[in-house]
């Protein structure tokens, strides 16, 4: 997930991780590093960020 999103709501990245429900911010962390989620992620990155939508993957 691109920092972006999380500066534009103004989120620390510890508050971006508990939004998300992750259990530290090192997961979240990760996240941002290397973007590679699985789909649950994705999903609940939809749901806390609205504007973010993942596109169709088939």
């Amino acid at each position: 997930m691109p920092p972006l999103l999380r500066h534009k709501h103004n989120l620390s990245q510890n508050k971006a991780a508990e939004k998300l429900g992750m259990k530290n911010v090192y997961s979240y962390q990760r996240l941002e590093k290397r973007g590679n989620p699985n789909l649950k992620t994705l999903m609940r990155i939809s749901e806390v960020f609205s504007e973010f939508r993942p596109e169709k993957p088939f």
